[in-house]
């Protein structure tokens, strides 16, 4: 067979003193390091990551190389059939992975909520879902499921504070893991909420239902989470929820996720020092911890600190890793899981046919990002005639006052491959160019950065891929 070079080839030196370099190939993951030696065999065949590539790019294989070698660097996809049209192939399998039998719903329980985060991207207002429309959107996601044929189905339990309707949600969850018992389909559920009311009752309730992961966030030891993270009234919250993880991280799992800019950085260490004292990082139901990357996904959002840059992500996760490792070592015992960030190959559910963010009166929307309006909806669990109005306020906000699914983008047509940037990039396989909402709305700051933190950071998350 005849062969060529991928498009996708790049190569990363090690930085240990041995010399040696990292190879990999960002579509299908392959990686091997080689000697120095080796490498200069093979350097016509790799790049150090770019832009710019015409679509019929692909190296020749050198001549010298030996047939063993050649077929190992087939196996791992650094070599591909020279015929293939590589940004065809994935951009093929992007649109096939739509159809996938693995179905995400976000499912917004109500649009208030107790906390006043500054940070926050939703316009919060008194809007609980019913039980009525809670049975609309049972039968719309086992609709969904026949479709789909689906295997599995994933439920994230989302808000405002999903915990202020905890009764309808309960039920909903009750009866969509009876669905998947009854029809075969593997039911997993999870809850985003800030932990104030999440006591062990109430993640008694929700375990019973089906609800087996709870990611809490907390920003910082006290007094910056207390800044960050006030009730509505301005009253603290910091002790309330470790007093609650304490009660709660044994009947169902937790993730803390720490919202990081410059400003609380240099707090993260103390963070996990309480969460250590408290009990929570070690044992069978220790807690995970991750970072997470403040933004301002829309003009509601007003970060409290100086924002992290793209650049800063390679490391978000350094203060998180080296405090538990610093603190397990103290116990003796070992340093409890935590999220890494490493190169990844998923794309965004939203452009999934069957996955959906389902707003607390029953509308439709692809991204959660949208969830609090109306205009970017793509439709609802109710017939046209039957959906509730918004809820009449004082003051009619404009996100709701606005026409439905006016602003919705085409989900449906999106493909980073069809994008002339993206399409000759050798990082799309990774990055499916970032935030698939931000590309539709020529967000072209969000765009950019995520362009110049591959072209910064590739090498650095090769070499972490490396040792994992």
């Amino acid at each position: 067979m005849q062969r060529k070079g991928s498009r996708y080839n790049i190569a990363v030196e090690t930085k240990d003193g041995t010399g040696d370099v990292l190879l990999f190939n960002t579509a299908t993951s392959g990686l091997m390091r080689v000697d120095n030696d080796t490498y200069a065999d093979l350097r016509g065949l790799f790049g150090d990551g770019g832009r710019g590539l015409p679509r019929d790019y692909g190296p020749a294989v050198p001549e010298a190389l030996d047939e063993d070698t050649v077929e190992v660097l087939a196996e791992t996809g650094f070599l591909v059939p020279a015929a293939q049209d590589e940004v065809g192939t994935l951009r093929d399998a992007y649109d096939a992975a739509r159809n996938t039998r693995h179905l995400y719903f976000t499912v917004g329980m109500t649009m208030a909520c107790n906390f006043a985060c500054p940070y926050c991207f939703e316009e919060h207002r008194p809007e609980h879902m019913s039980p009525k429309t809670a049975e609309a959107v049972r039968e719309f996601i086992v609709g969904q499921v026949h479709q789909a044929r689906a295997h599995t189905v994933s439920i994230n339990w989302f808000g405002g504070e999903p915990l202020l309707n905890p009764d309808v949600l309960v039920d909903l969850s009750t009866s969509l893991k009876g669905d998947a018992e009854r029809m075969g389909f593997r039911y997993a559920s999870s809850i985003i909420t800030n932990g104030a009311l999440l006591d062990r009752t109430m993640a008694t309730r929700l375990v019973d239902a089906g609800v087996t992961l709870a990611q809490v966030s907390i920003d910082g030891p006290r007094d910056i989470h207390d800044q960050r993270r006030p009730y509505k009234g301005g009253q603290r919250s910091f002790d309330r929820i470790m007093a609650n993880l304490r009660e709660a991280h044994d009947v169902i799992g937790v993730r803390v996720r720490i919202n990081i800019d410059r400003d609380n950085r240099p707090h993260v260490r103390e963070l996990l020092s309480d969460l250590g004292e408290a009990g929570l990082l070690h044992g069978p139901h220790a807690v995970s911890v991750y970072g997470g990357k403040l933004s301002s996904y829309s003009s509601l959002v007003d970060i409290p600190g100086e924002p992290l840059s793209q650049d800063d992500l390679v490391d978000l996760n350094s203060p998180v890793e080296d405090e538990l490792e610093r603190l397990a070592a103290d116990a003796e015992v070992d340093k409890p899981k935590s999220p890494l960030l490493t190169a990844t190959r998923g794309g965004c559910a939203a452009v999934r046919k069957h996955s959906f963010v389902i707003g607390s009166r029953g509308q439709l929307f692809k991204c959660e990002l949208g969830i609090h309006d109306d205009r970017q909806a793509v439709g609802s669990v109710h017939p046209p005639a039957e959906a509730p109005p918004p809820r009449q306020l004082k003051r009619r906000l404009a996100v709701v006052s606005g026409g439905f699914g006016s602003d919705a983008l085409d989900w449906d047509s999106y493909n980073p491959y069809d994008n002339e940037k993206c399409g000759s990039c050798q990082f799309v396989p990774v990055c499916k160019s970032g935030c698939p909402k931000a590309v539709m709305e020529g967000t072209t700051k969000e765009t950019d950065q995520i362009c110049d933190y591959w072209d910064n950071n590739v090498g650095e998350l090769v070499r972490r891929l490396a040792v994992l």
